[in-house]
């Protein structure tokens, strides 16, 4: 639907500029100084993550100094990930940029309000961005192939209106986010207040090997020079399906044939899939749910648990115990941890009676959580419906 508002070239709006890299030799300061360094990776959500900056030294500073920006500016990551715009708080203000991305410096603040140019870049103004990626095999973004992207352009007061609607959406689907961040914290507190520190096991609980508590599997591959073994009767679980904050497995995009199946190995329905192998040594030990029969690759470790054992209890210890895993890889910078390592990590075993208690409240946990996960889905349609109107100007 086409917007009733005029539109125009950035380039007539703002004044587009690169970014830096660090000179050839230098590195970055040791300890957190005056100069903050601002890299793709710290752009989240039209905000910056402070929690991962850099910072240089004097010396470096000096030598591209004038590579910075402001807080009046909008940043757009041009490399990497491409099209997240935002702007730097006041006390950011005059950080040095990376070359993987540009700063707009907006002409006239009479004509074009910094928020409303965020908002616009990232959501309707994606697809141009893309489209100008798109011109050139390269994958970055041309400091004037972002002059070239047009935006609707009503009055500024009309601009101020659509900020103010668009910031209380957006706030909308934020507070939900936050709420779902935090039911991780309230499963280990509950654990922690039911069975204590797994590592201090403050109530003197049974410690047990984890292949006391269930079988354990590992994955493997079927041969992918049979094309045969793969199509779409059962999925073949990886890696990336663990990595959730659903607590149970996503859906894989990759499946096995009947005959791969055969081949494969299988766990059932409450099964508990463990990354053992991985690219680097914070995902060793990630943990996720089965909720249906699946297959899985040789990176994954799975336990069945024992009749006795619940299952929900027991997915709960290597949620908050992540680092027993952990600790038990061979390689501190990629991580391995083999079946026999994995087998014998020591484990809490509370009477049956005390995990089922936790089984019966993890399930009402879980209940609630995706509900939360149902309306952060809909706050989010919500928002990109009123994004839609609100640039064409309904």
């Amino acid at each position: 639907m086409k917007s009733i508002y005029p539109t125009c070239h950035l380039g007539k709006l703002v004044k587009v500029e690169g970014g830096k890299r660090l000179p050839r030799g230098e590195r970055y300061a040791q300890q957190i100084t005056k100069y903050p360094y601002l890299r793709v990776c710290d752009f989240v959500g039209g905000t910056i993550d402070e929690t991962k900056l850099r910072f240089l030294t004097e010396e470096t500073r000096s030598k591209i100094s004038q590579y910075t920006i402001s807080s009046d500016d909008v940043y757009i990551s041009i490399a990497g990930t491409i099209g997240i715009a935002g702007t730097v708080p006041e006390h950011l203000s005059n950080a040095n940029l990376t070359e993987n991305a540009a700063k707009l410096v907006i002409k006239d603040k009479n004509k074009l309000d910094r928020s409303y140019l965020v908002y616009y870049l990232n959501t309707l103004g994606q697809y141009q961005i893309e489209k100008q990626v798109n011109i050139t095999s390269q994958s970055k973004l041309a400091l004037f192939r972002i002059e070239k992207i047009k935006i609707p352009l009503p009055s500024l007061e009309k601009q101020h209106q659509i900020v103010a609607i668009l910031d209380k959406a957006d706030s909308i689907c934020r507070k939900r986010e936050q709420t779902i961040e935090l039911t991780g914290e309230l499963l280990k507190s509950k654990f922690l207040e039911m069975f204590g520190n797994p590592v201090s096991n403050p109530y003197g609980w049974e410690l047990v090997r984890i292949a006391d508590l269930g079988k354990v599997i590992t994955g493997n591959t079927p041969s992918r020079a049979n094309p045969e073994n793969y199509g779409d009767y059962i999925e073949w679980i990886k890696s990336d399906n663990i990595n959730t904050p659903h607590h149970f497995i996503t859906q894989s995009t990759e499946k096995l044939s009947y005959q791969g199946k055969q081949i494969a190995r299988t766990v059932p329905a409450e099964s508990i899939l463990v990354t053992c192998i991985a690219g680097s040594f914070n995902s060793i030990g990630r943990v996720a749910l089965t909720d249906r029969e699946v297959t899985f690759n040789q990176q994954i470790n799975a336990i069945i648990p024992k009749t006795n054992v619940n299952p929900y209890f027991l997915y709960s210890h290597f949620f908050i115990a992540q680092h027993l895993v952990q600790a038990q890889s061979s390689n501190s910078i990629k991580g391995l941890v083999n079946k026999s390592r994995f087998s014998n990590i020591v484990f809490m075993n509370p009477p049956q009676a005390k995990q089922e208690i936790f089984g019966n409240w993890f399930l009402k946990f879980h209940k609630w959580l995706d509900k939360l996960y149902q309306d952060k889905i809909i706050a989010e349609q919500l928002f990109n419906s009123l994004v839609q109107r609100v640039f064409i100007g309904e």
